[in-house]
């Protein structure tokens, strides 16, 4: 079984669809955005680029991507927040 166990009707593994991804994008964004923000303001009082919160902002983009599946690569996760 998947990560998130089988259907109980068909009997197929649970997994993201096409129509999940707005929500989904608009609930990473709500929920990161303020942390990649803070982030940056960060980076910029500082006048440098802090190698941890670039890689930290790396990871939660690539998680996101994974837990989607197919559906939003990581790039696209990474140019979401920087919106």
């Amino acid at each position: 079984a998947g990560p998130r166990g089988l259907c109980r009707r068909c009997g197929l593994p649970y997994a993201w669809t096409s129509i999940d991804v707005d929500p989904m994008v608009n609930a990473f964004c709500l929920l990161f955005g303020p942390y990649v923000d803070q982030r940056t303001s960060e980076m910029a009082s500082a006048g440098e680029v802090s190698r941890a919160a670039v890689l930290g902002i790396a990871e939660v983009c690539q998680a996101f991507s994974l837990e989607l599946g197919s559906l939003l690569s990581a790039a696209s996760a990474w140019q979401l927040l920087a919106k």
